[in-house]
C-alpha cells in the first residue's frame, strides 16, 4: 500500500518576541476592559426600575372547632334520690312530678304517698320557700299547711287547693284520702242563747226567742239531740262574765248578744263559735248576723242591669229615707255612661200622687198638643193622653198604701213599662203578706219568709229562726255553702258577716205574692241586631211635683255611697 506523507514545514529556532510569543492573551483584557466601561455607563443612563412587591393580606383570626359535648342521659328516679339524699325538696318535687306524668295508676299513687312522707315532716321556714316556688312544687307546701291548720283556715286552704291547684299531681288520689281523715264537724249539743229580758231591746228580743224555739222544734228529731240555754244580756256590765259562764256550763256555740254595746265588749274575742245578732264597726273573729239587709240594693241593681235597662226612672215621696235611697241608688245607676235616669218627687203629706204621675209621664206636653190641634181645626176633639214610651222601667220608693193608689193609673195611661217596689214595700208582717190586687204587677225583693212563712209572723222572728238554723250549719257555711232553706234570705258567710240574698216575687192580679223568675235573655241569631230605641232622656232629670224639672249635677250625686234606708 502506497503511503502518502505530508512534509511539515520547518520551525525557527529563533527566539520570539513576548507579544508574539503569546499572541492571543491581550485580547481578553481587552474584553473585559470594554465590557465593564459600557456598563459603568449604561448604570449612569438608565434608572433603576423599583422592585415589584405583593400586596398585604388582611390576617383572618380563625376559631377552632370544638367538639360537641357529650350529651348525658339523666335518670329522673336516681336524680330524685339524690336531692332527697342531700335535702334539696325543691329538685325532689320537680324529679317526683316529671315521674308522676309518666307513670302508671299505680305508680302515681305510690309516688304521692311516697312525697307526702317526706314533705309532711317539713318545718315552716320550709314549707314557706316551697310555696314560693312554681305552682306545681308551691300546691305540695299548701297541702301540708292544709293538714296543720285547723278550723277556718283549714277549710280555706282546702278550698284553695281544689279551686287554684286543681292540676297538682295529689288531686289523682291523695287529696281525697287525707280529707277524708279529717275531723268530721258535727252540729253543737249545747247552744247557748244570749238575750235581752228587760230594756229598749226587750220586745224585739222576745220575737227572737220566740222563733229560735219554732225553729228549734222544727229540726229534724233524728238528729243530734240539742239543748237550749237562755241568759239574760241586758246588764251591760256583766256581759263578759255571761259569756264565760255560758262556756263553762258546756255551751259550744253562742248565740247573741243584741245590743251592739254588748256586742262592742265581746269584739276581742277569739272565738268562732259565736253568732252575733247585730253588727258593729270593728272586724272580729265571730260571725255578726244583721236583720238589716246590706246587699239588696246592689241585687236590685244587678237585676236592673241583667235586662239591659238603659232609661230608669224614679218616682219617690220626700220622706228622707226614700231620698235618701234615691240619691245613692242614682250615684250607682249613672255610673254607666249608656244609663239615664229621670226622678220625680212628690210630698207625702199632699195627696198629689195624679200630678207627680202627670210629670213622670210628661202628660203636660200630650195636652199642650191636643190644644194646639184644637185651635188648628176649630173644634173639640176626642182626646186619650199620648205620655211618654220610652222609659224601660220605673222605681217606686213608698209604702204599700201609696203605690196601690200609684199603680191603677198605669194601667189607665197604658204604660207597659215594669213597675218595681223597693224596702218601704218589703213584707216584714205576715198582715203586710195579705192580698192587694192594686199592687199588681209590682216586683220586689223580699225575704223568703213572705212566701213560706212556717208559722212565724214577722221578721223578726224569722231572724230568730236563722239565727238556730245558722249555729247548726255554720260548718257548712265556712266551707263556701249557702243556706237555701231560712227565712230572711239565702244565707252565705262573707268576711265574718252573714249576707242574705232576698228572692224576687210580684203580685197577681189577685193580688197574691208568688214567686217571679226574670225572663232569660234572648240571644240573637248571628248577623241579626237588636233594635235601638233613640234615647229621649237626659242623663238625668229631676223634679218636684211642684217645680218643674230641672237637671241635677252628677257630681254631687256620684260621690255617694249606695246606702240602705233605715228600717
Amino acid at each position: 500500500m502506497k503511503k502518502f506523507c505530508q512534509t511539515l514545514p520547518t520551525v525557527s529556532k529563533q527566539p520570539l518576541h513576548k507579544y508574539q510569543a503569546f499572541p492571543n492573551r491581550s485580547k481578553p483584557l481587552l474584553h473585559a476592559t470594554i465590557v465593564a466601561s459600557i456598563l459603568a455607563l449604561s448604570a449612569c443612563s438608565t434608572p433603576t426600575k423599583p422592585e415589584k412587591t405583593a400586596p398585604e393580606v388582611e390576617a383572618v383570626e380563625v376559631t377552632p372547632i370544638e367538639a360537641p359535648a357529650e350529651i348525658v342521659s339523666l335518670n329522673p328516679e336516681l336524680e330524685r334520690q339524690n336531692a332527697l339524699e342531700r335535702g334539696d325538696w325543691t329538685e325532689y318535687l320537680r324529679y317526683s312530678n316529671e315521674l308522676w306524668q309518666e307513670a302508671t295508676s299505680e305508680r302515681k299513687i305510690e309516688i304521692e304517698k311516697d312525697v307526702w312522707k317526706h314533705i309532711r315532716l317539713l318545718d315552716n321556714a320550709s314549707l314557706q320557700a316551697l310555696s314560693q316556688e312554681q305552682e306545681d312544687i308551691a300546691a305540695w307546701a299548701e297541702l301540708a299547711f292544709m293538714m296543720q291548720s285547723q278550723g277556718f283556715s283549714q277549710q280555706e286552704t282546702r278550698l284553695n287547693l281544689s279551686s287554684f291547684h286543681s292540676d297538682a299531681p295529689f288531686h289523682q288520689y291523695l287529696f281525697d284520702h287525707l280529707v277524708s281523715q279529717l275531723p268530721k264537724a258535727q252540729p253543737p249539743t249545747v247552744i247557748a242563747v244570749m238575750l235581752p229580758e228587760s230594756g229598749k231591746y226587750k220586745v224585739i228580743a222576745e220575737f227572737i226567742k220566740n222563733g229560735i224555739l219554732k225553729s228549734y222544734f222544727a229540726y229534724p228529731a233524728e238528729k243530734s239531740p240539742i239543748h237550749l240555754r237562755f241568759y239574760d244580756s241586758s246588764d251591760l256590765t256583766n256581759v263578759m262574765q255571761l259569756y264565760y259562764q255560758a262556756k263553762l256550763d258546756g255551751a259550744e256555740y253562742i248565740i247573741g248578744p243584741v245590743q251592739k254595746e254588748a256586742i262592742e265588749l265581746l269584739s276581742g274575742l277569739d272565738d268562732p263559735n259565736l253568732l252575733a245578732l247585730n253588727t258593729i264597726e270593728q272586724a272580729t273573729v265571730f260571725n255578726q248576723f244583721n236583720l238589716r239587709n246590706h246587699s239588696a240594693e246592689m241585687h236590685l241593681l244587678a237585676a236592673l242591669e241583667s235586662q239591659q235597662y238603659k232609661n230608669l226612672a224614679i218616682l219617690a215621696s220626700d220622706h228622707p229615707k226614700q231620698q235618701a235611697f234615691a240619691k245613692a241608688f242614682a250615684s250607682q245607676w249613672l255610673q254607666d255612661d249608656t244609663h239615664n235616669l229621670v226622678k220625680i218627687t212628690y210630698r207625702e203629706d199632699e195627696l198629689k200622687y195624679r200630678e207627680a204621675l202627670g210629670k213622670l209621664l210628661n202628660e203636660s206636653q200630650s195636652v199642650e198638643r191636643k190644644n194646639t190641634l184644637r185651635w188648628i181645626v176649630g173644634k173639640p176633639l176626642d182626646y186619650f193622653p199620648r205620655v211618654r214610651q220610652d222609659l224601660d222601667a220605673i222605681l217606686m220608693l213608698d209604702k204599700a198604701n201609696r203605690l196601690a193608689v200609684f199603680n191603677p193609673q198605669f194601667d189607665f195611661f197604658q204604660l207597659p213599662v215594669p213597675i218595681y217596689g223597693e224596702e218601704a214595700l218589703r213584707v216584714k208582717t205576715l198582715k203586710q203578706a195579705a192580698a192587694n190586687p192594686d199592687l199588681n204587677g209590682i216586683r220586689i225583693l223580699n225575704p223568703p219568709y213572705a212566701l213560706e212563712p212556717s208559722g212565724l209572723t214577722n221578721l223578726f222572728e224569722a231572724f230568730g229562726w236563722d239565727s238556730f238554723l245558722l249555729s247548726t250549719q255554720m260548718h257548712a257555711l265556712k266551707n263556701g255553702g249557702c243556706l237555701t232553706a231560712a227565712k230572711t234570705g239565702i244565707l252565705s258567710i262573707d268576711n265574718a258577716l252573714v249576707d242574705q240574698q232576698l228572692i224576687w216575687t210580684t203580685y197577681s192580679k189577685n193580688g197574691e205574692l208568688k214567686p217571679f223568675q226574670f225572663p232569660v235573655e234572648q240571644i240573637l241569631p248571628a248577623g241579626e241586631e237588636s233594635e235601638v230605641i233613640p234615647q229621649t232622656l237626659n242623663r238625668l232629670t229631676t223634679s218636684t211635683s211642684d217645680t218643674p224639672s230641672e237637671k241635677v249635677n252628677k257630681q254631687e250625686l256620684t260621690n255617694a255611697p249606695l246606702a240602705t234606708p233605715q228600717p
